[in-house]
């Protein structure tokens, strides 16, 4: 053999367990999803869950303010001057079942896809808001659990990953202590029971309405 020719060092391949590997799921750019201790997981198809624990809301982050995105969005997805509870609902029900995945750097009819911008799409804002900016920026205000009504919101304020939002249906029972809500976790698009203002463990959440939003000339059936 030639003087010239190199020995080849071989270094063998460690390999790394697959549960480890699974062990954590990453939606958008940098936030973990991690379920609450004793939680059960939830479908992430979207399709309508009862009594499921939420948990994922808070460690999904969201996405800053963000035009509408993507093509034909602006057609598609034109901000209304007002809109109805009961086209709030429509909307929202519209992502339901989709399989859509939390993604606050993802967009679908144009809305960024999280919590926010999931309330936005519903609410049919002109561009994808955050928790801590709906006031601020002249979108929503705050008012009282009494005058909850289809298509307003319990949101918790919270910037980042520590804020989330709801969107109100309607009351479950005549104690008000629960109700039937839309939201968008790391684990999809639910519709189902949410314990009032929100599951335990998540931070404060607050009744808030769309200051845009009006009653349907006929009232949307609430308890």
């Amino acid at each position: 053999m030639s003087s010239n020719l190199r020995t080849k060092r071989f270094i063998p391949l460690v390999a790394v367990p697959v549960a480890a590997a699974l062990s954590t799921v990453v939606f958008g750019a940098n936030a973990a999803v991690a379920l609450p201790e004793g939680a059960a997981g939830v479908s992430g198809t979207g399709s309508h869950q009862q009594g499921s624990t939420a948990g994922e809301g808070k460690f999904s982050g969201q996405g800053p303010v963000t035009p509408l995105i993507g093509d034909g969005a602006r057609s598609r997805a034109a901000a209304a001057s007002t809109v109805t509870r009961s086209e709030a609902l429509q909307r929202a029900a519209s992502w339901v079942g989709k399989g859509l995945a939390y993604n606050q750097a993802g967009y679908h009819d144009g809305y960024r896809m999280d919590c926010s911008g999931y309330v936005s799409m519903a609410w049919h804002l002109p561009n994808s808001q955050a928790t801590n900016t709906f006031i601020p920026n002249g979108y929503g205000e705050w008012i009282s659990k009494d005058d909850l009504k289809p298509g307003d919101a319990l949101n918790n304020d919270s910037a980042g990953n520590s804020g989330h939002i709801a969107l109100f249906e309607k009351w479950e029972n005549s104690a008000h202590t629960s109700y039937k809500g839309y939201e968008f976790t790391g684990s999809g698009v639910h519709h189902r029971s949410i314990p009032y203002p929100y599951f335990s463990g998540y931070g404060t959440f607050k009744p808030m309405r769309y200051k845009n939003i009006v009653d349907d000339s006929t009232p949307v059936p609430t308890p």
